[in-house]
């Protein structure tokens, strides 16, 4: 019986921890959007609006989506081209903060690069398993079809797809026919259903999990070009106001040539800044607290300051730990060697490159006694200000590498500011309480 009990506790634990390694991200309508399209090159950038995390599957696609019959929907690819329209499902290996632009570039055959243009990395390449790529069709050259296309990017299963987004730049007339309504750059339902190019409905809720709204969450073009680029302001704002300027064709540029977006390799957001929290605790131990914490997808992350309060209210900055700005599960740790008797609030300050900064959540730990020991920060420090950490009333001694002595201050239990001016780069010693900290002058 208790092996039986075993048994089951341990199944039960391996299917949690099977069903967190396949946690994906649910994403909505607009939670992406495309950002260009390119027939020359056969390149298509798109953009996150979500933070992605490790395993969500994502679709794009230039199958047309077709409403026939008065009833039914569902994809209908060329019928002349339809060997080089296809699917691409990619299973994201690491995870993509929002912001991120992804460029999807269609080489010979079924070859399929996925490049964070961010970071400037390719991130998969297929088809391959490993790496997360597996694609139906696209079988023959010319995926991204000089004659026009359209592209929908969605999640689920082919035959009932959750709409992300959609774009349509298809020809606007077939022998004199109108395909495309001049008013949502889409064909309308029926209108249309096959010739060299397939004009694509927008999706109306039937035959899907969801409808897509032209210039909500889907852009049409009442004139097909060659080349397509989002052009419109790249001024940082929120993710609704970027979907509304992308949703909006005015704010496209089309050519015969190939374009140079204006929208740089991130779009810039208010609010929260581009990083995943994955974890954040703190712990007694015999040398003091130490904190931890995971981030996922940092993007121009300079730092996170560590602080700290027994209040709640005040805080003091105890260190600076620098960024490792890296798009897979970063770790740190820091060890708060001065806590004091009750309560210990910690919480991150985390900087960007631009100057924007954001705090994580708040975590506590009581003790029952203060420690003692010494803390002085930055290490290595510049330009001359060193602060001093001590748990009661002390006198704290600078010394340079020679032993001739600085400075001496008394100060009482906290943190406070040691002024060595123009210091000479170096290696200096702090001292109190019997204590001695080395501290790097740059």
């Amino acid at each position: 019986m208790k092996n039986n009990l075993r048994n089951v506790i341990v199944f039960f634990i391996f299917c949690s921890l099977s069903l967190r390694s396949v946690a994906q991200t649910s994403l909505n309508a607009g939670d992406m959007a495309v950002l260009s399209w390119s027939s020359t090159t056969n390149k298509v950038q798109v953009v996150t609006f979500r933070d992605l995390t490790p395993g969500t599957v994502i679709n794009f696609t230039d199958w047309g989506w077709l409403w026939s019959n008065g009833s039914t929907a569902g994809w209908a690819p060329n019928s002349v081209n339809s060997i080089a329209e296809g699917n691409i499902q990619w299973t994201l290996q690491s995870a993509v903060p929002r912001g991120t632009i992804i460029e999807i570039t269609y080489g010979a055959s079924t070859a399929i690069v996925i490049r964070n243009v961010t970071t400037n990395t390719v991130i998969s390449t297929g088809p391959s398993v490993a790496n997360g790529i597996a694609i139906t069709g696209h079988t023959s050259i010319d995926q991204i079809n000089n004659n026009g296309d359209n592209f929908f990017i969605y999640q689920g299963s082919s035959s009932n797809p959750k709409f992300i987004f959609g774009l349509n730049n298809t020809i606007s007339t077939n022998s004199n026919v109108p395909v495309v309504n001049a008013a949502t750059g889409w064909t309308d339902n029926g209108s249309y259903t096959i010739g060299w190019l397939l004009g694509s409905n927008l999706p109306d809720g039937t035959g899907s999990q969801n409808a897509l709204t032209s210039g909500v969450n889907a852009v049409g073009f009442s004139t097909r070009t060659t080349e397509l680029a989002y052009t419109g302001s790249t001024a940082a704002t929120d993710a609704t106001t970027w979907l509304s300027r992308i949703a909006n064709p005015s704010n496209w540029t089309g050519s015969s040539t190939p374009l140079t977006p204006t929208y740089g390799t991130i779009l810039g957001f208010t609010g929260s800044l581009p990083l995943t929290w994955i974890s954040f605790t703190a712990a007694s131990t015999g040398a003091g607290v130490a904190l931890k914490w995971e981030t996922a997808a940092e993007v121009n992350t300079k730092s996170f300051t560590v602080q700290w309060s027994t209040n709640g209210s005040n805080w003091s900055h105890i260190g600076i730990v620098a960024a490792q700005n890296n798009t897979a599960v970063a770790p740190y740790a820091f060890l708060h060697a001065s806590p004091a008797a009750g309560g210990n609030h910690y919480r991150l300050l985390q900087e960007d490159m631009d100057g924007r900064s954001a705090f994580s959540k708040v975590v506590t730990v009581s003790l029952a006694e203060a420690k003692t020991r010494l803390v002085v920060y930055p290490n290595p420090a510049i330009g001359g200000n060193l602060q001093v950490q001590v748990s009661k009333a002390s006198v704290v001694r600078v010394y340079n590498q020679a032993g001739v002595q600085l400075l001496e201050k008394s100060v009482a239990a906290g943190t406070h500011t040691l002024a060595l001016g123009e210091a000479v780069k170096g290696t200096y010693y702090i001292k109190a309480n019997g204590e001695t900290v080395t501290v790097l002058m740059q």
